[in-house]
């Protein structure tokens, strides 16, 4: 009996709570890499994936087989290559096939969503594991898979509306500290000048005021 193909899986999984948790135990499914080519390159139509399409939108394909990579591949036990999509014994060419398609579906540049360009780092620091643990003697074709920490998925792809109560309040916080500030300022120039005017004329500066009033009116300032 042939094993179970992904895109089914994943069409199947599409929309059941809990079903995404199931996908992080057992080996992976065949035809994992046509779900990376369809996300990292589109529609793909291939003799595993054409029934798909035959029932469901191309957008639908794509949204499932994203939801069925980022619970298989990213969960947090996962080794460096299971995050590739690969087993231990891969060629060097599918580890690097792998890894191109995996970095096209998550750069910043084409993907939109937030909880999916959280796994770059994840990918990135999985090829890294493996080329290293391939680089050592002996361990050209089998390594053992260094623990990674995956970064934690988000919860929603969207971004949180501010709230404009919030931002007038504290807009309003911030201009009456920036205005009591300068006031606090203002009055210390001003204590500062009277001190000063006080030591250098050797009178309070209001008799000084007072006097140069009168001789400018032509009175005698005594």
């Amino acid at each position: 009996m042939s094993r179970r193909q992904a895109i089914d899986i994943a069409m199947e999984m599409r929309g059941r709570s809990g079903a995404s948790s199931l996908l992080s135990v057992g080996p992976l499914p065949d035809g994992v890499k046509d779900l990376l080519r369809i996300v990292a390159e589109g529609e793909w139509r291939s003799p595993a994936t054409e029934h798909a399409y035959r029932c469901h939108s191309p957008e639908d394909v794509r949204a499932a087989s994203a939801a069925f990579l980022a619970a298989a591949l990213f969960h947090r036990k996962a080794d460096p290559y299971r995050v590739l999509a690969v087993t231990p014994d891969a060629t060097a060419e599918d580890l690097r096939e792998n890894k191109r398609l995996l970095l096209k579906w998550l750069h910043p540049d084409r993907n939109p969503s937030d909880g999916e360009r959280s796994y770059l780092g994840s990918v990135l620091e999985a090829a890294e594991a493996i080329e290293e643990a391939r680089s050592r003697p002996g361990q050209h074709t089998r390594a053992d898979p260094p623990h990674i920490s995956l970064a934690k998925r988000s919860k929603t792809s969207r971004r949180s509306k501010p709230d404009p109560v919030r931002q007038t309040a504290q807009l309003f916080l911030e201009t009456i500290g920036r205005g009591g500030k300068i006031l606090l300022m203002t009055a210390a120039v001003v204590v500062t000048c009277l001190l000063a005017w006080r030591y250098v004329m050797n009178e309070p500066i209001g008799v000084s005021i007072e006097r140069y009033s009168r001789l400018a009116m032509g009175i005698s300032p005594w």
